[in-house]
């Protein structure tokens, strides 16, 4: 006979991926490396070192939990905390205001100095720094009231403000986030929290600048050609500036323009990845800068519909206006002539037909007399409107077409890498993308105190690079090993994406009955294989045998 289970012995502590996150935090020595910038004092009774504090909010902010990442101690109360965070922690431990004087001590220390910091000595160490720096911006709105803050020490946090909001909540005040990606493994290389009404053309210049300063100070012989967006082509900036860019030329230059809505047949097109073309054109300055004229399909047919749908609301409006000039009654021929003319310089892609109709009419009411002739009283303009091919070829010529732009002359870079090059300037929009995940809510914004926002932003940003390193580890050794993993259609693949092992490892759960050593249930064959991918780190908090 089988013995009973007395089930209130029985301890079920839910483990799922988050053992993975903390073997990724142990394999690249997360807490020992922030432990040596932010000591703690254990005469104070520091149970918890900031090192492992913030590892617990990477853990929360890559918990797929729906909920806030400084809401930590909640997050904890039902999973295995020693094995995640170390022997002698519990969920008690990791407390509101153990959290908030970890995020107190990031801030005083300086937020961007501490994240770059980790992220070149983890990017150089595991060979991940690129050649190429992506770089741009995004917006996190903040809800409540915010005052400005005084400078303290010479440091003065990011200030909420209103500002143009990516995020659409114009009515919001919010902070600009920078963030700056490299290498394979699109690891975020610095993080910098700006005003919430900071602008591009002047921020990226900045940024830059203090990158390169931060590399000085740690005699880093890397040099990364620069890939932003149109915001980066700054011509007063760029004159005299030293750095090797990479950026889309903005449209509003006249040059642009006229490259943009120049036909078709007057360039010679080579033809690159599928889906694009391109032709070599002169800049402005042909002796500094290359110029690379690109046409792209997809973006050629939105761009197309767009177009379409103007040209539609455009002729409803000319004709309601139309209206309005059969309406008027003109003295003479050249007023209704003069009235057309202009009318006809307001349309973009349209012309007119027109039609000059004398209206008669008699003095007096009532039927005329015998004989009686009517007397011209005014002019009627009458106006037929047809879509203009002249006028819209340029527009037309327009779809899909941009133009990049380089002064790194000496790399002689072929219209295929300039192109690669600035694609992965996406790289950085993907990161933004996973930072506002509302499965992760770390776009939303509770706290009160702008300097305990920027060092959330930090750790928010610490979450993107161990996400970033594992899925860029674990794609890296299946091709190694020739393994395969199945995506969520079922088909074998070798570059699953992370949060897809995540749900694999769903329900996994740390057992302890009793006094009985504990001991780890749910694994089945894929999950196994997944936590032996992610190397010794992983299966020691699994406890499993390498």
């Amino acid at each position: 006979m089988a013995a009973q289970v007395d089930f209130e012995k029985l301890e079920l502590q839910p483990i799922d991926h988050l053992g993975l996150v903390a073997g990724l935090i142990k394999r690249y020595d997360l807490v020992r490396l922030i432990d040596q910038h932010l000591p703690v004092s254990r005469e104070k009774g520091s149970i918890v070192s900031h090192g492992q504090r913030v590892a617990a909010m990477i853990i929360n902010g890559l918990g797929f939990t729906a909920k806030p990442l400084y809401l930590s101690p909640k997050f904890f109360e039902s999973k295995p905390v020693s094995r995640l965070l170390g022997n002698g922690i519990e969920a008690k431990h990791l407390n509101d205001d153990a959290l908030g004087r970890t995020l107190d001590a990031i801030s005083e220390f300086g937020c961007t100095s501490l994240f770059s910091a980790l992220a070149f000595l983890i990017g150089s160490k595991a060979n991940l720094l690129g050649q190429s720096a992506k770089l741009d911006t995004t917006s996190l709105k903040l809800f409540g009231e915010y005052y400005e803050v005084d400078e303290k020490d010479g440091k003065k946090p990011p200030q909420p403000a209103l500002g143009y909001s990516k995020d659409h909540r114009s009515d919001l005040k919010q902070l600009v986030m920078s963030l700056m990606v490299s290498g394979p493994s699109s690891i975020p290389l610095w993080f910098e929290g700006l005003d919430g009404n900071s602008q591009d053309k002047k921020s990226f210049h900045e940024t830059i600048e203090r990158v390169r300063a931060f590399q000085q100070s740690l005699k880093s012989s890397a040099s990364f050609l620069w890939v932003a967006d149109s915001a980066l082509y700054h011509q007063g900036k760029l004159k005299n500036t030293t750095i090797r860019f990479l950026t889309r030329i903005p449209a509003t230059l006249k040059k642009v323009k006229q490259y943009y809505q120049q036909d078709k047949e007057d360039f010679t097109w080579e033809d690159l990845t599928p889906g694009y073309q391109s032709c070599w054109v002169d800049s402005n300055e042909p002796k500094k800068e290359r110029w690379l004229l690109i046409h792209s399909e997809q973006a050629a047919k939105k761009q197309n519909q767009t177009l379409l749908r103007r040209i539609a609301r455009a002729l409803k409006q000319a004709e309601t206006e139309a209206k309005k000039q059969k309406a008027i009654h003109f003295a003479c021929e050249q007023d209704a002539n003069k009235a057309a003319a202009r009318f006809e310089k307001t349309l973009k892609y349209h012309q007119l037909t027109q039609t000059i109709t004398p209206i008669y009419k008699h003095d007096k009411q009532g039927r005329p007399k015998r004989g009686e002739k009517a007397r011209l009283n005014y002019y009627q303009l009458s106006l037929s409107l047809e879509k203009s091919d002249v006028k819209c070829k340029p527009y037309e010529n327009k779809v899909g077409r941009f133009i990049l732009g380089t002064n790194d002359i000496q790399a002689d870079l072929t219209a295929e890498q300039m192109l690669t090059t600035y694609k992965e300037e996406q790289d950085v929009e993907r990161g933004f993308r996973f930072i506002k995940d509302p499965c992760f809510q770390l776009n939303k914004v509770f706290l009160k105190k702008p300097e305990r926002i920027e060092a959330l932003m930090m750790v928010m940003t610490l979450c993107l690079m161990i996400y970033n390193l594992g899925q860029h580890q674990i794609r890296e050794q299946l091709k190694i090993e020739k393994q395969t993993l199945p995506n969520q259609k079922g088909k074998e693949v070798t570059n699953p994406t992370l949060r897809w092992i995540f749900q694999m490892m769903h329900s996994i759960t740390v057992a302890r009955y009793s006094e009985q050593a504990p001991q780890t249930m749910g694994l089945n064959d894929n999950k196994r294989k997944i936590i032996r991918l992610f190397g010794n780190e992983a299966l020691r908090i699994y406890d499993l045998k390498s």
